[in-house]
Order: structure tokens, then C-alpha cells, then sequence
């Protein structure tokens, strides 16, 4: 705690709130927006069929201006804030994740997944690039407590179950198959007793 608010103070760190559109492959504009950044702490919960709104920490590299840090974004054709100086979000706000997704919608269903990250620059990016832009991402929560491996907890759209149940299937079947491509190990979430009771 000491080291992090340290880090804000110094501004080595920033805390941005971003908003991108709730579409597959937006995530992508996001994760390209950060470049090669570290990023220390990462929140997201879909709450809005159109907007996703993002909370992001991230190390930032001390030769660079923020102004054109923050112009990143916006060329992605992202909305961003910066909260670094807001003691609400520094203390309490950008750990917080949970609440509903009623957004969903009777035609679909949030399948989550628990995956182990590789703490190596590029990897969400990889993560995402084998996605393939396919499947919309209504909950992404990361953080880095400088271990070898980072625990993200990511939910995904599908369909959800119908009379042809065949097709539900051979969705999740195709889900699961890019999610092996990735080569990060991975375990269904969407039954977890904290999962169910919080976030559902």
C-alpha cells in the first residue's frame, strides 16, 4: 500500500478511468493504446450494452510527457480521465470489482473463466490477439503482485441455453478452443459460490 500510493505521489504511476465502445475487438484499441506499458492493476465490469468503462493502473515511463501518454487514447478513439489525484479512487475505488450485468439481455449468458497470466510485456495483448476479435468480454479483472504469474478472472458473452441446444454447445466448445490457444492455463469460473452471489 505504502509503496503504491508512493508511486502516485511521485507520479511514476497513473490511474485512468477509460471508456470504450461494447463491441469484439475494442478491447484490442485498448490494450494497443498501452503499448508496452506495465500495468499494475486492471478493473472492468460490464454494466451498459454500448459503454465499457475501464479502471487502469499503469507504470509510466518517466521520459514521457502525460499529455501525449494520455493522446494515445484518444487516437484509439478512447474516452480517458486521469483519477491519480482523486483520494477515493487511489484508496478504495480501484480495487473494487462486483455488482450485475443485466445488459446481457434473455438471449445471452457470461461464461467466466479463471486464467493464469504470464508476467511478460505483451501478454493480454497476445491473449486478446488469439480471441480474434470474436467474443465480447463483459468482465476482465487483473492485478500485479510481481509473482511470475498474474490471476485474472474474465467473463465472456454466449448465447445463452435455447431449444437447440447443439449450437449453444459448439459455441462454448469454439470459446474454449481460443482460449487454448493461448497457451495460458485456464479454468471455468461461472459456477464459484463468491462468483454467483456477488457478480451474478
Amino acid at each position: 500500500y505504502m509503496v503504491e500510493r508512493a508511486e502516485l505521489g511521485a507520479g511514476n504511476e497513473i490511474v485512468l478511468s477509460v471508456s470504450l465502445r461494447e463491441t469484439p475487438g475494442s478491447f484490442l484499441k485498448f490494450v494497443n493504446a498501452l503499448d508496452n506499458c506495465t500495468v499494475s492493476g486492471f478493473t472492468y465490469r460490464r454494466n451498459n450494452a454500448e459503454i465499457a468503462h475501464v479502471m487502469v493502473g499503469i507504470k509510466r515511463a518517466l521520459h514521457e510527457d502525460k499529455e501525449t501518454f494520455l493522446e494515445r487514447f484518444v487516437a484509439q478513439d478512447l474516452i480517458v480521465k486521469d483519477l491519480s489525484q482523486d483520494n477515493l479512487t487511489k484508496q478504495h475505488i480501484r480495487h473494487m470489482i462486483g455488482g450485475f450485468s443485466p445488459s446481457l439481455g434473455a438471449n445471452f449468458q457470461e461464461r467466466v473463466y479463471h486464467v493464469e497470466f504470464p508476467e511478460r510485456q505483451g501478454a493480454l495483448r497476445d491473449f486478446l490477439v488469439c480471441l480474434s476479435n470474436k467474443w465480447n468480454i463483459t468482465l476482465f479483472h487483473y492485478r500485479n503482485y510481481g509473482a511470475t504469474t498474474a490471476s485474472v478472472l474474465c467473463g465472456f458473452e454466449v448465447k445463452a441455453q435455447s431449444d437447440d441446444e447443439n449450437a449453444v454447445n459448439n459455441q462454448i466448445d469454439l470459446l474454449e478452443m481460443d482460449l487454448q490457444k493461448t497457451n495460458f492455463t485456464f479454468q471455468y469460473a461461472s459456477d464459484n459460490f463468491a462468483y454467483r452471489t456477488f457478480c451474478t
